[in-house]
């Protein structure tokens, strides 16, 4: 009888050093990963809440029943690398629209695709862009004295203009109470900017949205290209010469502006974009269902999330002690 060959210690060090390096690894890695989204904070303790190596009562399943389980690793697996995967660098010349999103398939990869419909189901995308204008509405309404604006207007919009991506017009419209002085189009992120331009009665708001991938996720060279192109083509009409598109790109979990700034304007957006993005009700159903997809859980303990039922409770003055409120 052969001898079994004993183990290389060589190779097992070998491996040893990958896994280390792996669970070790840096932001840098998830760039290629769909992470940013599930807007967890740390890489190596987050496990996964389910094994991919079926439990022995499944040894005596039939094929088919087998594959079906199969399916599952496989979905989660294309869904974690798809910034890598779903790209115009691997497939070149093939690209479809998913429907009622913004999401472009670059090759047919069926797992991923059900993957996608599962997290945008009932019009998510279009709940996101309508969350965001809504959201954006109220902070300049509170802000109507400090700004000099007159009025706020939200404009009617046609349903499928969150994802339409060759023309565009303004979400939100917002009327001087004095003509307002702008500077030159700068991003969001710019600073020093010189309010020289002629000035303007009206200013717009126009909310892009995205999915962007390992190629192309610089949401700050995305919103520029956008409002340079909506702004000089025939087909996008906007109400004023002088306005800021924001651009929110989804699989990065990130965001940018470009335009042309009143003064107050751009500070206010930043810190409400800021908000936004973290506190949002529609992002944070996007992330739910990204993390579910992804079968993912944080260490950390989670905050109650708002909602009408603990809404009242949250901003009364009364504690729950032993199960009964108690006034403070």
């Amino acid at each position: 009888m052969r001898s079994r060959r004993s183990k290389n210690p060589t190779s097992e060090k070998k491996k040893q050093k990958t896994r280390n390096s792996f669970s070790s690894s840096s932001p840098l890695l998830l760039l290629p990963l769909f992470f940013p989204p599930s807007s967890l904070s740390l890489f190596p303790s987050i496990p996964s809440s389910h094994s991919t190596h079926p439990p022995s009562r499944y040894k005596k399943l039939t094929n088919a029943q087998r594959s079906g389980l199969n399916q599952i690793p496989n979905r989660r697996f294309t869904l974690w690398w798809s910034p890598t995967i779903n790209r115009a660098n691997v497939y070149v010349g093939f690209q479809v629209q998913l429907d009622l999103t913004g999401v472009f398939m670059h090759g047919k990869i069926p797992t991923l695709k059900i993957s996608l419909i599962q997290i945008f189901r009932a019009h998510l995308w279009q709940k996101i862009h309508e969350s965001v204008v809504m959201d954006l509405c109220q902070v300049f309404d509170q802000e109507l004295d400090a700004l000099e604006v007159e009025t706020v207007q939200k404009e009617t919009i046609h349903p499928r203009k969150s994802y339409k991506m060759n023309s565009s017009c303004a979400d939100v419209l917002l009327f001087a109470a004095h003509r307002w002085p702008v500077c030159r189009p700068s991003l969001l992120a710019d600073s020093g900017d010189a309010h020289d331009q002629r000035a303007v009665a009206k200013w717009w708001l126009d909310v892009q949205l995205r999915w962007g991938d390992f190629d192309s996720h610089d949401v700050e060279r995305y919103a520029r290209a956008k409002f340079l192109d909506y702004t000089t083509d025939a087909m996008s009409i906007y109400p004023s010469p002088a306005g800021a598109l924001v651009a929110i790109d989804l699989a990065y979990n990130a965001h940018s502006a470009y335009g042309n700034w009143f003064p107050g304007a751009k500070p206010l957006l930043q810190q409400a974009m800021a908000k936004i993005m973290k506190a949002s009700p529609a992002l944070y159903v996007l992330r739910e269902r990204i993390r579910k997809g992804l079968q993912l859980y944080s260490s950390e303990p989670t905050e109650p999330y708002l909602s009408s039922q603990n809404y009242g409770e949250l901003f009364s003055n009364q504690v729950r002690k032993g199960g009964e409120l108690v006034s403070e």
